[in-house]
């Protein structure tokens, strides 16, 4: 039985200790490389498969975008809009196994009209126009790659103003062990042209609604946020790439309240070497 956890509550809590943090990154031949970082928790180096990770896949080279959602789940979008859904069931050990094969299955087209596309909490999907509209999607056959939607044709608008940043990327998941704790808060980041980190919170991802925390311009949490790519992972961690290709380990303490307090704050804490060999990294 997973039992419900809270930030902090790492000792002796099977339900986080067990959960493993995996990281996926595409190769320029198309390679889908699999990682898994031990030291999510506390920013060590701990990792399965650090020294190159595990070809899992192939043939990634074809999509423009890719996003990962919960317990294996991941989609990818061609150049022409279409959106092809995955289900690495090999997620937690990098095994090679998949549901719907290893090209996955089309749930979607014309997402090539946003400039930018994210998975966020639940079965949530992101898209920001070129205009800076925040577009609201929930696929609801996220499970099995069906073609269910909830607002599919066109989804709900939630925000604008958002092409203002340079980079948006959902910052903590609530996902523990196949466990979605309904007390975390889903947050979304935003990166400045000139690198302060922007906080939100939607308070209406589950059905579209448009209540926000911060939602006029988030709160500035961090500045000096320079990498060339920034995910997150569970818990207030997150993670960006710097140009020389360091992995850098954060955790946003104050995630849940967008409150400036930091673990590794100063410039975060290098956990791994020779990510920007990649053309994209995500979790």
């Amino acid at each position: 039985m997973v039992r419900r956890v809270t930030f902090g509550a790492f000792e002796g809590n099977s339900a986080v200790s067990d959960t493993p943090m995996v990281i996926y990154a595409i190769k320029p031949n198309g390679d889908l490389q699999w990682y898994r970082h031990d030291g999510w928790q506390d920013g060590s180096g701990a990792w399965t498969a650090g020294g190159g990770g595990v070809t899992v896949n192939s043939g990634w080279e074809i999509y423009s975008t890719v996003l990962c959602g919960y317990d294996g789940v991941m989609y990818g979008i061609k150049p022409n809009g279409d959106m092809h859904w995955f289900r690495h069931q090999g997620w937690r050990e990098g095994t090679n196994a998949w549901a719907g094969g290893p090209s996955g299955i089309k749930v979607g087209t014309g997402w090539q009209s946003y400039a930018t596309v994210l998975h966020g909490p639940g079965d949530v999907i992101y898209a920001i126009t070129p205009t800076g509209d925040m577009q609201w999607y929930r696929h609801d056959g996220s499970q099995t790659g069906s073609q269910e939607w909830t607002a599919g044709g066109g989804g709900i608008r939630v925000g604008t103003g958002w092409n203002s940043y340079s980079t948006v990327f959902f910052g903590s998941s609530a996902h523990i062990g196949g466990y979605a704790d309904p007390d975390i808060p889903r947050m979304l980041y935003a990166v400045t042209p000139n690198g302060d980190l922007q906080w939100y919170r939607h308070d209406g991802w589950q059905d579209g609604g448009q209540e926000w925390t911060a939602g006029g311009g988030g709160k500035k949490v961090a500045t000096g946020w320079t990498y060339g790519q920034s995910f997150g992972g569970y818990f207030g961690v997150l993670y960006g790439i710097r140009p020389n290709g360091d992995l850098q380990w954060y955790r946003h303490d104050g995630f849940r309240d967008g409150s400036p307090q930091w673990t590794a704050g100063g410039g975060g804490k290098t956990v791994g070497t020779g990510w920007n060999s990649y053309t994209k990294v995500f979790s």
